[in-house]
């Protein structure tokens, strides 16, 4: 592609990944022979969130704490911890030895602004539509599946962590 005034060089840098682009992207690409535009209109979901099942979340805690320099911003009744880099939260989730989810990774969250579109979207997938998440945390609001089975919780006011929009702090 050759540089003219009206179209500027567009340089993106990966490494190790083919980017996704975004639906309303996509969308605009397949009816389009024009290279995308790179406005910033369509907001992207965010990945902010990662929670595993834990026979010690204690332990676990103080290793990222030490190891990764991780801030542990709540802890539950239970013994689950919550820790944040300040970009990405982590939930510790206390295993109980009565109940049958298995230890290691449970499940991710996502960051987004639409819920209602972001159901639109998932529904057109094919997956079942979110389900409301009824917790005492005020930290995700739907828990959703992708289609093999993976779940993964969507928050509009997002996971705690020092950059809390909502001045919670929390999990999925």
């Amino acid at each position: 592609m050759e540089r003219t005034p009206e179209r500027p060089w567009l340089i993106r840098a990966f490494h190790n990944m083919i980017p996704a682009p975004r639906p309303a992207q996509r969308a605009r690409e397949e009816e389009s022979d024009e290279e995308p535009a790179v406005d910033g209109a369509t907001v992207r979901p965010k990945l902010r969130h990662l929670a595993i099942v834990a026979r010690d979340p204690e332990q676990l805690a103080r290793f990222y704490t030490s190891v990764f320099a991780m801030e542990l911003f709540h802890r539950d009744p239970d013994g689950s911890c919550f820790l944040s880099d300040g970009y990405l939260s982590l939930a510790l989730i206390k295993h109980r030895l009565d109940g049958d989810i298995p230890v290691g990774m449970n499940h991710f969250g996502f960051h987004i602004t639409d819920t209602a579109a972001t159901s639109e979207a998932l529904a057109a997938a094919g997956t079942p539509k979110p389900a409301e998440r009824f917790t005492n945390r005020p930290f995700a609001e739907y828990r959703a599946m992708d289609p093999e089975g993976n779940w993964f919780d969507l928050s509009e006011h997002g996971f705690g962590g020092r950059r809390a929009q909502s001045g919670s702090a929390g999990r999925g």
